[in-house]
This record gives structure tokens, C-alpha cells and sequence, in this order.
């Protein structure tokens, strides 16, 4: 499977992912996911899926321009990291939109490493897709009850 990891650009499409997507919280973290579903029933045709991305950590939780730089270094190498090492956990998919936003930050740069980062997005990104199975579980059972 090829994929693709593409940054989210745009007030339109952050209003967009934020007003439409699945909302995931954390004590660190939080993370919205927004799915297209495959149009193709069956997944051996999809080739390729394309994830659109964002990492932000607000002024208000880091107020230091190095430590929201680090953190969200980690934060897309933990992305990167996710689909690199895990990419059929996310098969059924033919195109992802997720943002991610760090809500707890150190006072200090190195106070804070890839060990921190990579369980909270991977824990997201696992909560992310059991969601869209679940969903795309039951609007299967729906058009077979119809």
C-alpha cells in the first residue's frame, strides 16, 4: 500500500476537519479525525491513501517559540513514524484528515523527547481508526438490513 502524508493548509480546511471531525481527548494530546470512506467495497483495489495532516501546539500551553518548535518536530516524526511502521491498520481507508494539538508542554525544550510524543499519537491514531471500523461496521450492517 502506498501512502501519502500531506500537511493541512488552510483556515478553510482546519474549520472544516474541526466542525466535521471526531474529537479525541487526552491529558496531553487531542486529536480530530476526519475519514472518506473507500468508494470501492472491496479493499484489495486501494492502492494508495492519502493522509492530510496537522500538528499545532497553541501559545497559550507553551509560550517559549523552541519547546512548540520541538513538539511538534516530534509530533510529525511520530506521524511519520505511525504509518510507516503500521501501515495496514488502516486499509479501509482511501483518504484520512487528522489534527493533532499538544495541550501540556514543559518549561524546557529538552525536558521532553520522541518517548513522549510517539505513545500519544500512536494511542490516538489506534482510537482514530477502531472508531471508523466501528462506524463503517454498523453502516454495513444498516444496508443489510435494508
Amino acid at each position: 500500500m502506498d501512502i501519502k502524508l500531506q500537511t493541512i493548509k488552510g483556515k478553510k480546511a482546519f474549520s472544516f476537519i474541526f466542525e466535521n471531525g471526531k474529537k479525541f481527548f487526552d491529558t496531553n494530546s487531542m486529536a480530530v479525525f476526519y475519514f472518506v470512506k473507500s468508494e470501492n467495497d472491496n479493499a484489495e483495489f486501494n492502492n494508495s491513501l492519502i493522509v492530510n495532516y496537522s500538528v499545532s501546539v497553541p501559545k497559550k500551553f507553551a509560550k517559549k517559540a523552541v519547546v512548540r518548535n520541538r513538539i511538534k518536530r516530534l509530533m510529525r516524526e511520530s506521524v511519520r513514524h505511525f504509518f510507516m511502521n503500521y501501515p495496514n491498520s488502516v486499509f479501509l481507508l482511501s483518504e484520512m484528515a487528522v489534527a493533532f494539538i499538544w495541550r501540556n508542554a514543559p518549561r524546557h525544550p529538552m525536558l521532553i523527547g520522541l518517548s513522549d510524543v510517539l505513545p500519544e499519537i500512536e494511542k490516538h491514531m489506534q482510537r482514530g481508526i477502531d472508531f471508523f471500523k466501528k462506524e463503517n461496521s454498523d453502516s454495513q450492517n444498516e444496508k443489510l438490513k435494508i
